[in-house]
C-alpha cells in the first residue's frame, strides 16, 4: 500500500506494542514499528491477525483527498498496557482537491506477477519439451467401509479417516444431502477431541477429500462456521472416495502450550487480496506455526489481485506461481526453516515432467534436495492444474526441545535415502521430528529401516490397481517389518488417486505415502 502511494492511517488498535500515541499515524510512518513488532512478538505486519485497522485518506484513484479535521481518542475500559484496545473517532472530514481532477492510473504500482525467482524457473523449464507420459486407467471402485483412527504421541494428535453414514450407504438409498454429511464429519470430530480434551481450535492442519470438486462450495459453508479468526490450514483435493462417501477428513491437532506466556501457535489468515499472495478461497489459514512445524496450506497457482487463474491457461505458469505462492507464505515466519515434506497435486499426469523439473529448478537455486509425492488426482479447487502442499521444520518452538543443554544443539534437517524408490526426511535436533514419504513397489514388501520412533500418522495413497485393504497391508508390513517399529497405533487414512510418482523415475507405482512421528529419545 505504501509503495503503491495509498495514504492509510491508524484508527484502531488491538495488537500487543501498538500504543494510543500511534492512532493518526500513516503507514508509511508505521511501518519500521510494525516491522519490529512482527520480529519480536509475530504480529502480522499488514494487521491481519486484528492487530490494527486503518481508513484510507487518499490514492491514486481519488480525486480528492480525505482531509480529518476533528477526531476523538477512545479507550477501552478493559484493555490492558501490554496490547491496550484504542480508536480514533473520525468525528469531521472535508474533501480536499487534488491538482490533477483525472486520476494519475499510471501512478499506480503494480507489481510483476511472477518474482525474479519464479521467472528464471520459468524461462529456464518452459524451453524443454518433456515426454508424454500416459497412464492406464483401471476401473477397481474401492467399496471399504473404514473406521477412523485415533493417534497421540506428545503433544500431537491426529484424527484420520472421518467419513459420513453415507460412505455405508447404498447409491440407491442415499437420501443424506451433502449439508448433513459434512456436519456429520465434524461431530465425529468434535466427539474424537473431546475424548482427548481437545476442541476445533487446537487443530493444526486438515487433509479434506471430496469426491467431487463440485461439492467444494457447499461444503465450504458448513466449513467456515466450525472455525474461528484461527482457522487450520487446509489442502483439498477430489478423488474417489469408498462407496457412496462425498467427502473424507484428517485432522492433525496439537495440544496448547501449558505456559500462557508462551505463544505455541501463530496463524497466518489473510482475507484480504494483494500483490502478493492469494487471500484464503475458504476457512483456512494461509500457514500455522505450532510446535517445531509450519502447515502451508495447499498452493495453486491463483493471481492474488484476482484471485482467478491465469488466462490464458498455462501449466507452467500456474506451478511457479503456486510455488512462489508457497515460498512467500514460509518467508513470513522468522528464524530457520527446512522443508520436511511436500506433495504436489496434479490433474494430468502428462504434466509431471514439467512439474519435477519445476522443482529440481527451484532446488538447485536454494541448494536442497528434497523428495516429492507427485500425485494425480481427479480435480483441484478452481479447476487448477497443479497444487502443492508444504510442511516446513522450525526451531522456533521450545516446546518439542531436547533440554540438554551441554550438547550442542544444530537446528536442521537430515536427509537421507533408504533406496529406490522410497525416501525419508528427519531432523533429530532440536524438535525430534521425523518425516518420511516415497513410494512402495507392488512385489515383494519393502522392509523400511528407521531409527526408533513413534509413528503419527501415517497418508497413504494407491491406485486403483489394487484395493484399499491391499494396500494398508502393504504400508503396516512395510513400516512395521522391525519389532521395534510397529504402527498398530498409528492414524493412518487411505486415499485412491490415479497416478504416483516420486522426483525420479515412472509414474506406474501404486503405493505412495506420507508418515509423521518422532523420533525416541
Amino acid at each position: 500500500m505504501v509503495e503503491a502511494s495509498v495514504e492509510s492511517v491508524l484508527i484502531k488498535i488491538a495488537g500487543v506494542g501498538l500504543m494510543p500515541d500511534h492512532l493518526g499515524k500513516s503507514l508509511a510512518e508505521m511501518e519500521p514499528i510494525l516491522t519490529t513488532l512482527n520480529s519480536k512478538y509475530g504480529a502480522h505486519v499488514c494487521g491481519e491477525g486484528g492487530e490494527y485497522e486503518t481508513c484510507t485518506l487518499d490514492c491514486p484513484l481519488f480525486y480528492s483527498r480525505i482531509s480529518l479535521e476533528k477526531t476523538l481518542l477512545t479507550h477501552h475500559n478493559e484493555s490492558s498496557n501490554i496490547a491496550p484496545v484504542a480508536y480514533l473517532r473520525l468525528l469531521s472530514a472535508k474533501l480536499s482537491p487534488k491538482p490533477s481532477s483525472v486520476p494519475d492510473l499510471n501512478a499506480v504500482t503494480v507489481p510483476p506477477l511472477l518474482d525474479a525467482e519464479s521467472v528464471k524457473t520459468k524461462l529456464q523449464v518452459g524451453t524443454h519439451q518433456p515426454p508424454s507420459l500416459q497412464r492406464t486407467r483401471t476401473s477397481l471402485r474401492d467399496t471399504t467401509n473404514r473406521q477412523s483412527s485415533v493417534s497421540e504421541c506428545g503433544d500431537w494428535v491426529v484424527i484420520a479417516s472421518i467419513f459420513g453414514s453415507s460412505s455405508s450407504i447404498s447409491p440407491d438409498n442415499i437420501e443424506q444431502t451433502l449439508e448433513n454429511e459434512v456436519e456429520e464429519v465434524f461431530n465425529t470430530l468434535e466427539v474424537l477431541l473431546a475424548k482427548s480434551s481437545l476442541t476445533f481450535v487446537d487443530i493444526a492442519h486438515i487433509n479434506l477429500h471430496l469426491s467431487s470438486m463440485a461439492y467444494f462450495s457447499e461444503v465450504n459453508r458448513v466449513y467456515t462456521n466450525k472455525f474461528g479468526t484461527s482457522p487450520p490450514t487446509r489442502a483439498c483435493v477430489a478423488n474417489p472416495l469408498p462407496g457412496t462417501a462425498r467427502v473424507m477428513l484428517d485432522a492433525i491437532v496439537r495440544r496448547p502450550a501449558i505456559d500462557l506466556n508462551h505463544q505455541d501457535r501463530v496463524a497466518l489468515h489473510v482475507q484480504s487480496r494483494s500483490y502478493w499472495a492469494p487471500a484464503n478461497i475458504g476457512p483456512y489459514s494461509q500457514a500455522v506455526m505450532v510446535g517445531s512445524k509450519i502447515f502451508v496450506s495447499g498452493q495453486i497457482g491463483l493471481v492474488p489481485a484476482t484471485l482467478t487463474l491465469p488466462v490464458p491457461r498455462s501449466f507452467m505458469e500456474e506451478a511457479v506461481l503456486s510455488l512462489q505462492h508457497a515460498r512467500r507464505i514460509l518467508a513470513t515466519f522468522p528464524g530457520p526453516q527446512w522443508i520436511e515434506s511436500i506433495v504436489c497435486y496434479l490433474t494430468e499426469i502428462s504434466h509431471l515432467e514439467q512439474a519435477r523439473m519445476v522443482w529440481q529448478h527451484t532446488s538447485s537455486i536454494h541448494h536442497i534436495h528434497i523428495p516429492v509425492l507427485f500425485l494425480e488426482v481427479s480435480e483441484l479447487p478452481k479447476g487448477a492444474l497443479i497444487e502443492w502442499q508444504v510442511v516446513a521444520g522450525t526451531d522456533q518452538s521450545s516446546a518439542d526441545q531436547d533440554q540438554d543443554q551441554d550438547e550442542l544443539v544444530v537446528p536442521g534437517p537430515a536427509y537421507v535415502s533408504l533406496g529406490q524408490p522410497t525416501f525419508y526426511a528427519c531432523h533429530s535436533r532440536p524438535s525430534r521430528a521425523l518425516t518420511v514419504i516415497g513410494t512402495l513397489p507392488k512385489d515383494p514388501v519393502v522392509g523400511i529401516e528407521l531409527p526408533p520412533h513413534h509413528a503419527t500418522y501415517i497418508r497413504g495413497f494407491h491406485t486403483a490397481r489394487i484395493s484399499a485393504v491391499e494396500a494398508e497391508r502393504r504400508i503396516r508390513d512395510s513400516f512395521g517389518s522391525r519389532q521395534d517399529q510397529k504402527v498398530d497405533d498409528c492414524a493412518l487414512s487411505l486415499s485412491c488417486v490415479n497416478s504416483i510418482g516420486l522426483n525420479t523415475g515412472p509414474a506406474d507405482l501404486d503405493i505412495g505415502f506420507y508418515m509423521m512421528g518422532v523420533l525416541s529419545q
